[in-house]
């Protein structure tokens, strides 16, 4: 927050630039602040330079305006910069994150912030939390409690709803917790539940005819149903936004629980949280960053991380291993022509030898009584893969957006009551499983589809990572589809988010090589290089792309290699660019063979006749 302020230009770009100090000395001595369900900042007293430098407190690069126009596409409807910021006569308003930022820029001006607190503070509940925290949970409540304000960021299986829990029980103000799907509120509702012991007294119904149900200490709004006390209350955020207007009850909470909250940059997420006026707000999220590069919305709406469970970190603390078995596919481009990722998961769909060695794996999972899940991102491939393994388990069970609600509680309810002894194998969207799905038994997960997201992964891997009795091994089968270089790339950056998962890779036997088998760049180059200087005979290396410092480290490597007679073969791709006769000069000066090809699809060192 606040980068874009060094990016502002003059008027005369050829002026050298001003000092931050001098332009920034004109604010007022004291700036007087409002806080609410924004910073309401009184203008008084500010220049016009002043208030810009505010205003960008709450901005930030729009990352797909600059991708689309470093791709030379259209940026048409994609503003370059993202503002949360706006401004009435007597007001600059900025959402209650940028709190500490501009507490910073005052300081570094000499400028004193004098604050109104007209947050709400709720009403005090007598509620306590009847459940054991784990040390690692009690720390995240620790820390959340030493602000007003801010983010949960842990991995899944942390157990962010019962920490939940905990937070609710230390502040004991009324509560409302913000989900996106009814499967996610039914989850909280049993959650909490268990492990809140609520002592309140619910407010009066109106009279009406007919047995009375008995009513739940903890309300909810969504699926047509409506039990908000203002108590404890779960409600679906797009319950809470209707026709562009926040529903007022909002207001009424000390203390807001922002589920999943990476969700908030959505329009309707970001105009709820724009209009809550509880002292407290926490947001809660297995994943910070986002695809699209807004997570700046995520910190601006509920302020900074304050406390962070490490994925790799806490995966050591499992009870069980973390494997990764790679199943290199055959799937090659059906045309000659550029497709996107859209044409190519349509075509692995129909692919029968992909969808025949998949349905392999998973049988073999299964008789050696581990209990799998197949995710696709496409119905249409679920549905191949069931009519493959329909009859290879006691239950196999589809589980996707289809169907009403009621259809999809019943699937979720048959599943959480299947014997242990029965054997099981799910087959789901990757939507629909995502966030929020619970069972445990899983340790088995058959990525199907390529993916690169890392927060994707993550909620994928995160369906395995509960403890159950019995567990001995969280295993994930990645079809890699190599042969096709954006997917080869896809399979690339999937290999870095397992590393950040705690995932070692193993072979088909389930045997696990080495932990430092999944590689970070600094580790892998030096591991390469000490494997070349290891050759004996002969040295082929290809790749797409050299940078010139991996060549000048090869380079010295080579003297010694040369004079031992090893031969030394490098594969370039073929291009026309500049950098490009400039790399075949520089291997060719240091005395590389060099041979160009049109296409390079793999990477690859072959030291003495063996690939590394």
């Amino acid at each position: 927050m606040g980068e874009l302020f060094r990016e502002e230009t003059s008027d005369k770009p050829w002026m050298l630039p001003i000092s931050e100090s001098n332009q920034l000395c004109a604010y007022s001595e004291e700036i007087h602040v409002v806080i609410s369900n924004l910073l309401y900042i009184t203008k008084v007293g500010i220049t016009q330079n002043g208030l810009n430098r505010l205003k960008r407190l709450a901005a930030f690069k729009n990352p797909d305006f600059y991708k689309a126009q470093a791709m030379h596409m259209s940026t048409y409807g994609k503003p370059r910069v993202i503002s949360l910021a706006s401004e009435d006569e007597n007001y600059i308003m900025l959402p209650r994150g940028c709190k500490e930022a501009l507490m910073q820029l005052m300081m570094e001006n000499d400028s004193k912030v004098h604050f109104t607190d007209e947050t709400v503070s709720g009403r005090t509940i007598n509620v306590s939390f009847c459940g054991t925290l784990r040390p690692e949970q009690q720390d995240a409540v620790q820390a959340l409690a030493m602000y007003n304000t801010g983010v949960l960021a842990a991995t899944t299986a942390f157990g962010k709803t019962v920490t939940a829990a905990g937070i609710i029980a230390n502040r004991k103000v009324n509560t409302l917790i913000l989900v996106h799907t009814q499967t996610l509120l039914e989850q909280w509702k049993k959650s909490l539940t268990e492990f809140l012991d609520i002592h309140e007294v619910l407010p009066e119904e109106p009279v009406k005819r007919g047995r009375k149900r008995k009513r739940s200490l903890i309300g909810q709004l969504g699926s047509s149903k409506n039990t908000l006390n203002q108590i404890i209350d779960i409600a679906v955020m797009q319950s809470l936004y209707h026709d562009g207007e926040v529903k007022p009850i909002v207001n009424q909470y000390g203390m807001v629980l922002v589920d999943e909250c990476h969700h908030i940059s959505a329009f309707s997420f970001e105009a709820i949280l724009r209009e809550t006026h509880a002292k407290y707000v926490y947001g809660l999220t297995a994943t910070p960053k986002r695809s699209d590069g807004h997570q700046p919305i995520i910190f601006m709406q509920c302020d900074p991380i304050r406390y962070q469970a490490d994925a790799k970190e806490y995966a050591q603390k499992h009870n069980f291993s973390h494997i990764l078995i790679p199943r290199f596919t055959k799937y090659r481009a059906v045309t000659d022509e550029k497709m996107t990722i859209t044409q190519h998961y349509q075509a692995i769909c129909e692919i029968n030898t992909r969808n025949q060695m998949i349905s392999e794996d998973v049988k073999k999972a299964v008789s050696d009584g581990r209990t799998p899940i197949v995710i696709s991102e496409r119905t249409f491939h679920i549905t191949k893969l069931y009519e493959l393994l329909q009859n290879s388990a006691d239950h196999v069970i589809i589980l996707n957006g289809k169907g009403t609600a009621k259809e999809k509680r019943e699937r979720l309810a048959i599943i959480q009551t299947l014997p242990e002894n029965e054997s099981v194998i799910l087959l789901a969207t990757g939507k629909y499983i995502g966030e929020g799905f619970d069972f445990p038994r899983l340790d088995t997960l058959f990525l199907t589809m390529p993916i690169s997201w890392s927060g994707t992964l993550a909620q994928y891997a995160g369906r395995l990572h509960r403890e159950h009795d019995g567990k001995t091994s969280a295993v994930i089968y990645d079809y890699a589809d190599l042969h096709v270089p954006m997917l080869e790339n896809m399979y690339k950056k999937r290999l870095r988010g397992y590393a950040q998962l705690g995932y070692t890779l193993a072979d088909q036997q389930q045997k696990e090589i080495d932990f430092q088998s999944i590689y970070s760049n600094e580790k892998y180059i030096k591991d390469l290089l000490l494997d070349i200087a290891s050759a004996k005979r002969s040295l082929v290396i290809c790749g797409g792309y050299y940078s010139t410092g991996y060549v000048n480290q090869i380079s010295k490597i080579a003297e010694t290699l040369y004079a031992n007679n090893v031969s030394i073969k490098v594969i370039i791709k073929k291009s026309s660019t500049s950098y490009h006769e400039k790399l075949v000069q520089l291997f060719s000066f240091h005395g590389f063979q060099c041979t160009l090809k049109n296409h390079i699809n793999h990477s690859f060192a072959i030291i003495d006749e063996k690939t590394v």
